[in-house]
């Protein structure tokens, strides 16, 4: 287990797809998770409201304004409702890491200067922290394509699959 574990703010992308792969267990790596109810209602609405009993460190963040800066970003990267209210949360807790698999989140948080993971680097962050073992990773990445939503080229998958067998 890694010495600090980190905060994380998540949009719908990384519960959903955790989720959808049944490894909840691995929200464990972090000390909190946060998440605005506008992503709760998106998350509950393709899995069900089960699916945050499955996360004990999860914590909900109730009647959050919108950023001015943030809204002028959502305009330029056309951000969901989720992705706006999570960067929006992200500027109160600049010390967290994002986490989204949208590449235009992506895009506004890096321009916002943050910290940023997806569902893969989640998954093998696990590994560091203790969570899964290396084969158990390669089990979950195989099984993306056929048990969950995430969208990732079949190319770069498979080297990232590769790259953990070789032992990179």
């Amino acid at each position: 287990m890694e010495k600090t574990r980190s905060v994380v703010i998540s949009d719908a992308g990384p519960l959903i797809h955790m989720d959808e792969l049944n490894i909840q267990e691995i929200w464990a790596q972090f000390s909190q998770v946060l998440v605005p109810t506008e992503v709760i209602k998106e998350v509950v609405k393709y899995r069900g409201a089960d699916w945050k009993n499955k996360i004990p460190n999860l914590k909900v963040v109730y009647n959050l304004p919108l950023d001015p800066t943030v809204t002028s970003l959502s305009k330029v990267f056309s951000l969901h409702t989720g992705e706006q209210y999570a960067l929006s949360l992200m500027l109160e807790y600049q010390h967290a890491i994002f986490l989204t698999d949208d590449s235009a989140a992506r895009l506004a948080s890096n321009q916002l200067g943050f910290k940023v993971h997806g569902s893969i680097g989640i998954i093998i962050r696990s590994l560091r922290a203790g969570l899964k073992t290396k084969e158990e990773i390669i089990e979950i990445l195989e099984a993306i394509p056929e048990n969950s939503s995430l969208y990732i080229k079949k190319a770069l998958l498979n080297k990232i699959i590769f790259d953990l067998k070789e032992g990179l």
